[in-house]
């Protein structure tokens, strides 16, 4: 339940990051038994039902990620399928991030510094570094003592190698701060969580597009925009 307020007062303040007025308080809160809510249209109307079929909802779906109302099936099916960063306002050079520059195609890769495939894949990246530019984002997926070595990073006085440090599986050697503000580590884990980052690496393409692990084929979805 605590996770869940602090996601909601998240998406308050994205929602009214650029808003004059105090976002509106949490007045109650009360779970509902469900797993996931489907968008069905009939008659020209939408309404959103759980899997089950007990509950149905109408009236106005917002995406409160990309702060906008949903009003049609494309819009709702595009939502589901993308994650727009700069919409969001997410301040990704402050969180926990590597940037490997290079060419103006952004790709957002989270990734576990313990997560070998995690390794197999910034290789690759660094030789298309001609067209895209990657954002690692490192976040403990695998556990304590990933929260460690993710932290080390994020605390480090001395991020000049931080990409060779995290390939070299010694992030945890980082020269650290004397005193760390966790602020934008903390965001970082949140961010994580509201994305339903389970499987590393978990990525975002170009064109907001989303996948978790990257698997055969993966430069062809990336180059497959839609």
């Amino acid at each position: 339940m605590k996770y869940v307020i602090r996601v909601f007062f998240f998406i308050l303040l994205a929602t009214h990051a650029h808003a004059e007025k105090t976002p509106p308080k949490l007045d109650a809160i009360t779970p509902l038994p469900v797993n996931k809510i489907q968008a069905v249209e009939t008659n020209g109307e939408i309404f959103f039902m759980s899997e089950n079929g007990r509950f149905v909802f109408r009236g106005q779906l917002t995406d409160t990620w990309h702060k906008k109302s949903l009003d049609t099936m494309d819009e709702i099916k595009y939502a589901s399928e993308h994650i727009n960063i700069d919409v969001m306002g997410l301040p990704l050079d402050q969180m926990n991030t590597i940037t490997i520059p290079g060419g103006p195609e952004r790709i957002i890769v989270f990734v576990d510094p313990q997560c070998p495939y995690c390794k197999s894949f910034i290789k690759q990246a660094q030789d298309k570094t001609d067209k895209y530019t990657f954002k690692i984002v490192v976040v403990p997926a695998l556990g304590a003592s990933s929260n460690a070595l993710s932290k080390s990073l994020f605390c480090s006085s001395d991020k000049s190698n931080a990409l060779q440090m995290l390939m070299d599986g010694k992030l945890g050697d980082m020269p650290q701060q004397s005193s760390c503000n966790t602020k934008h580590y903390d965001l970082t884990l949140t961010v994580a969580q509201l994305f339903g980052i389970k499987q590393v690496p978990f990525f975002i393409s170009p064109d907001g597009r989303y996948k978790p692990g990257a698997g055969n084929g993966f430069w062809e979805w990336i180059q497959n925009k839609g």
